[in-house]
């Protein structure tokens, strides 16, 4: 692994713990982002020979130094300078500190004063280092656009003085939904190209954080369900629906069953709880040899009351192809409209021409779907199918 990928990799993992570091010091938001962006510029640098004994210990530290240099030269210098004077480069004050501060600038980023719509992308940009390019495609919005919104909202924090805290027990449920999404968007950032661990740990954290939220066990099952069928897909791209369910890990499916049944008896449905369902009915197949596609529909009309996402209205699309027929399944897809590329539009439209046996059609999506795709896996499975159409 060379240098700039062993950053990259720690980057993933530490940029909101070494910036919630910072921001439980009472630091601004602002210039934490710019001495957190620098400590992994350094790291670049720096650690072409071998990693610190504690990368993120030294992340913290370099960070600290450079938000106390920012302070310094614009006079604003405080009492935590000693701080820097005395910190051990290998080791924070308090290691278990990191994971607890990253759930707080979570929550930091869901205060009333942010506006809804903006919520979760700060969530993933702060917490998880996530560029507002990367993320364009996620909220189907332009890069430029995403990146003012999101200064919008950073300054906002900084003139209101909003401090990264949990909120207390009644505020903690009116913002857990913008969390869960968040970590639910990190899950589907990785899933494709890493070991989704962090959305992992972070979703089974807010479980216990919030003491069995029915639907923080609802995201944490549905991810469960996901990560069942990863060994299935490592090496190249199979659809789910031509997947052998004997290959699924066991162990991951009954874990989640037990999640999602633990938040059923809580009687209180929500999103994630309805996600992880349809993955339930899918799992179904191990046991039946095929899923109830009807019911997998009505699930998902469901799903749509609670969250009419572009992303649910196609599994909609997808779940009617089965049940009902590309007939069917072409009327709902034609009420869907997007303003920017999105690959699972793509992928679903794909499939409803071939089932038309419009090959022209077929030709045009697969196409677009295989420029879209940034995993090498799923890029063969659509350049696959445009080799089939051209010779059947």
């Amino acid at each position: 692994m060379t240098a700039s990928e062993r950053v990259d990799l720690i980057f993933r993992e530490s940029y909101g713990k070494v910036l919630a570091y910072l921001l439980a010091r009472s630091f601004d938001l602002l210039r934490s982002e710019d001495a957190v962006s620098a400590a992994f510029a350094a790291a670049l640098m720096e650690w072409n020979d071998a990693l610190p004994p504690n990368p993120e210990a030294w992340l913290c530290r370099v960070a600290l130094h450079r938000v106390i240099d920012i302070e310094r030269r614009e006079r604003r210098i405080t009492p935590l300078e000693s701080l820097a004077e005395t910190a051990d480069p290998n080791e924070p004050e308090d290691p278990t500190m990191l994971p607890d501060e990253r759930l707080r600038l979570f929550f930091l980023c869901t205060h009333p004063a942010i506006a809804a719509e903006i919520q979760t992308p700060l969530m993933l940009q702060l917490v998880l280092g996530m560029s507002a390019e990367s993320m364009s495609e996620l909220f189907l919005l332009p890069a430029a656009t995403l990146g003012q919104r999101l200064v919008r909202a950073k300054r906002k924090i900084r003139d209101a003085q909003i401090l990264p805290e949990l909120p207390n027990a009644e505020e903690f449920q009116q913002r857990l939904p913008a969390v869960l999404q968040a970590i639910y968007g990190l899950y589907c950032r990785d899933w494709g190209t890493t070991e989704p661990t962090e959305a992992m740990d972070l979703a089974r954290s807010l479980v216990i954080a919030s003491e069995g939220d029915p639907e923080a066990m609802g995201l944490f099952a549905l991810l469960l369900f996901c990560e069942s069928r990863r060994t299935v897909v490592r090496d190249v791209y199979i659809p789910l629906s031509q997947q052998d369910p004997s290959d699924w890990d066991q162990e991951m499916i009954s874990s989640a069953e037990q999640l999602l049944q633990a938040a059923a008896a809580r009687k209180s449905p929500g999103r994630f709880q309805l996600e992880a369902a349809i993955q339930s009915a899918h799992v179904q197949r191990a046991f039946t040899g095929s899923p109830s596609f009807a019911q997998i529909a009505r699930l998902y009309e469901a799903l749509i009351t609670m969250a009419p996402t572009t992303s649910n209205r196609l599994g909609h699309v997808a779940a009617t192809l089965e049940a009902n027929g590309p007939e069917a399944a072409l009327a709902l897809l034609s009420r869907i409209e997007l303003t920017e590329p999105y690959l699972p539009y793509e992928a679903v439209s794909a499939h409803v021409a071939l089932r038309l046996n419009d090959l022209t059609a077929v030709r045009k999506h697969a196409e677009a779907a295989r420029a879209l795709s940034k995993d090498p896996k799923t890029a063969a499975y659509w350049a696959e199918m445009i080799q089939t159409i051209q010779n059947p």
